[in-house]
């Protein structure tokens, strides 16, 4: 009889013990695999919808994967936009988060009274990014003033649904990259595939390594690569049929090269889209002028003039930012510029692209300096 009730305690206390286990021991698989592989969207401020960037890539989060967690997951827990390496179906990708909860909040404030309109309409939404982009202090602006809104609407998505312009909108109002790389997608241009959003989260390309990261190659692979920098500025300016692009930061930390070095423009925040053919140009008479930009000699003066990028069909601004920014020794990350080293020739042809002459054009000497750089 006690050697009976004795059996019984003991198979009572093995499944306590093992119950123990198993409820504990998916507690502990559960945190670690909450700590080393996270859903994203535990950090994609989906509470913001429909404000956000995006939605289509939420159900496919399981297979969005971020590297050296859990360290990068606690700086993506953080309140700032941060960009983190990962993988997808395979691929080396980019995690950005592309706008903050404070960013986010007051977004959210101002669409509440459009949102709560009964009456809100797609045309009441264009009207409200119509308004946005004309502002000055927005990271893109559309000019000059009689450019259509819906022009543009039209190339960065070619149909949409009020959920989908609702999107749109919050990149033009808080970080106009993810609208800017659905219009302008490789191999066409020079900047990483758009993989898709969720929240305030974008998935794109890796692109590879910083161009920074090419200072110490040899003089032949950096004369390359910088060909191929004002290749890019003159496609930005040049290869749009209706727009031309001008980005306000050309610095190097925002410009990636692959293995074949090939160079891809990574941040694309702060931008200008200048409608080449609007309307009406007789509010500007200099219209068919082409604006040849300012150089300061002194570090950290903005380059920009918006009255004058947004009076003139053409600018040489994207030209300047490369030769004064990275190839010359005005560079504020390359203390002797990226083509340190250079023969006599190249130096002062990128001299003459930074202090332009008169009667001289920095497109002649972009395709001067080009068609030499080409040949290492």
């Amino acid at each position: 009889m006690l050697l009976t009730q004795f059996s019984m305690f003991a198979s009572l206390f093995y499944y306590i013990i093992r119950a123990t286990v198993i409820l504990y021991g998916n507690t502990v698989f559960a945190m670690y695999m909450n700590l080393f592989y996270p859903n994203i969207e535990t950090f994609a401020d989906l509470n913001f919808s429909p404000v956000i960037f995006g939605d289509d890539l939420c159900n496919r989060s399981p297979q969005i994967t971020i590297s050296n967690v859990p360290w990068n997951w606690i700086s993506m827990l953080g309140r700032g936009k941060i960009t983190l390496r990962g993988h997808m179906d395979g691929k080396n990708v980019f995690v950005k988060k592309m706008a903050d909860p404070e960013e986010f909040s007051k977004l959210h404030k101002k669409a509440e009274n459009l949102l709560g309109d009964p009456k809100v309409s797609v045309d009441m939404l264009i009207d409200k990014i119509d308004k946005s982009v004309r502002q000055i202090d927005q990271k893109l602006i559309l000019c000059p003033q009689e450019t259509e809104v819906r022009d543009l609407l039209g190339e960065i998505r070619k149909t949409q649904d009020f959920k989908q312009l609702i999107s749109i909108w919050t990149s033009l109002e808080v970080n106009p990259e993810a609208a800017m790389l659905q219009m302008l997608q490789p191999p066409m241009w020079p900047v990483p595939k758009y993989y898709g959003a969720c929240g305030s989260l974008i998935v794109v390309e890796d692109c590879g390594d910083m161009l920074s990261d090419y200072y110490d190659k040899s003089y032949n692979q950096r004369a390359r690569i910088s060909a191929k920098l004002l290749r890019m500025a003159m496609m930005f300016t040049f290869r749009h049929a209706k727009y031309a692009f001008y980005f306000t930061d050309f610095s190097p930390d925002n410009i990636a090269v692959d293995s074949n070095e090939n160079v891809c423009l990574v941040d694309l925040e702060h931008i200008y889209v200048v409608d080449k053919y609007p309307k009406d140009t007789s509010h500007y008479p200099n219209w068919n002028i082409t604006y040849s930009a300012s150089h300061y000699n002194c570090q950290d003066c903005f380059l920009f003039r918006p009255s004058e990028i947004c009076s003139h069909h053409l600018s040489d601004q994207n030209i300047l930012s490369v030769c004064r920014e990275i190839l010359f020794t005005s560079s504020v990350i390359f203390k002797e510029g990226f083509l340190y080293d250079s023969p006599a020739d190249i130096f002062w042809l990128i001299y003459d692209c930074v202090n332009v002459s008169p009667g001289e054009t920095r497109f002649k000497i972009a395709e001067q300096l080009i068609t030499t750089l080409e040949k290492y």
